[in-house]
């Protein structure tokens, strides 16, 4: 099979590696609807303490086991424990890493919690659309104003109606593109900073601020080594 043209249905599956194991999923139209499903799961619990997760690696795997069929899509087959999805996912949902013999091509991601960890998964996925929306949209944002990035342009051209703080900030933004003082432009640039730092604190007072690997669970087994072939997009 050329991996420019990788296998739909069963014999084709995509997975998710994180800590506690894999969540495999078969590519039918069914397994892809699940595993983006899954993906905008994780993404919106980036910052949630109990997705606490050191790494988020996807794979594109090849296999004619039949075992490989029972173990994906689990979700779907047991749709009254499992769905809708939610976070922690349950054990039952997960195999082990032996899956990941087959895997032809890994994307290896971290998970920590920064907008800079989010701009690596999504401009590390090909073809998978991972959405950043909620608090994860709203914590990452406030973290990037909070550390000096300026979103005042965006603020302005209405780019950001989706930020839930966007009339508090776009008031700012206002001031400092009317102002041609430099130092009251550093002044409102500092304001704007404290503001994101403090509605951080008021309001997300108990984000995850760190990748750090909150269990020891049987089904994640040594590694084994990925086989050393060329692969292609998840």
């Amino acid at each position: 099979m050329s991996l420019e043209n990788p296998i739909n249905g069963y014999g084709g599956y995509n997975a998710i590696e994180i800590d506690k194991g894999v969540l495999l999923f078969s590519r039918t139209s069914e397994g892809f609807k699940l595993f983006h499903d899954y993906m905008g799961l994780f993404m919106d619990n980036l910052y949630n303490p109990l997705c606490n997760n050191t790494c988020f690696n996807l794979h594109y795997i090849e296999s004619s086991a039949p075992e490989l069929r029972e173990k994906c899509d689990i979700a779907l087959k047991y749709p009254e424990k499992h769905l809708p999805l939610k976070i922690p996912v349950k054990d039952e949902c997960f195999t082990d890493t032996n899956v990941l013999a087959d895997s032809l091509t890994v994307k290896k991601n971290g998970w920590e919690p920064t907008p800079e960890q989010i701009q690596k998964i999504t401009d590390y996925v090909v073809g998978v659309h991972i959405p950043v929306r909620g608090d994860t949209f709203n914590i990452s944002t406030l973290q990037e104003i909070a550390g000096g990035e300026s979103y005042n342009s965006l603020l302005l051209d209405g780019s950001m109606a989706d930020f839930k703080y966007e009339k508090e900030f776009v008031k700012l933004a206002g001031k400092m593109e009317k102002c041609s003082d430099r130092t009251k432009i550093q002044t409102f640039a500092q304001e704007m900073k404290d503001m994101a730092s403090e509605i951080l604190k008021c309001d997300y007072p108990n984000i995850r601020k760190k990748s750090q690997p909150s269990f020891n669970n049987e089904r994640h087994i040594a590694r084994i080594p990925l086989q050393k072939k060329k692969g292609h997009g998840v």
